[in-house]
């Protein structure tokens, strides 16, 4: 099912996180909590909608939001929101120093593709 927004919404599921919702309605803080969700089909499209919004605004709360987290999928998740809206991540140096071989390989596909 496709919502006026053009965004996919979820359907024949019973998973309360995997709900239709109408991602467009959520912040931008919300919209990044939900890249680290469980669910792929909301991270996909909380990413998606987060690349419709305002440039600047999406930035500063992905900062702020950035200084939350624990998680260091966030920093990649931040990296990639760089990416998509055409800026180099102001992260990649530390995601390639990385203890972590994951997020060197996702950091090394961010290098390839912020060129």
């Amino acid at each position: 099912m496709i919502a006026k927004s053009g965004i996919l919404l979820q359907r024949g599921t019973k998973s309360k996180i995997a709900q239709k919702r109408d991602l467009t309605k959520l912040s931008n803080t919300e919209l990044l909590d939900l890249t680290l969700s469980g669910s792929g089909w909301h991270q996909e499209q909380a990413r998606r909608v987060l690349r419709i919004r305002d440039k600047n605004k999406v930035f500063t709360d992905a900062k702020a939001w950035l200084d939350m987290q624990a998680d260091p999928r966030a920093q990649l998740e931040v990296a990639w929101l760089h990416v998509a809206f055409d800026e180099r991540a102001p992260n990649l140096d530390a995601l390639l120093a990385s203890k972590d071989t994951q997020v060197r390989a996702a950091a090394a596909c961010l290098l390839v593709q912020s060129h």
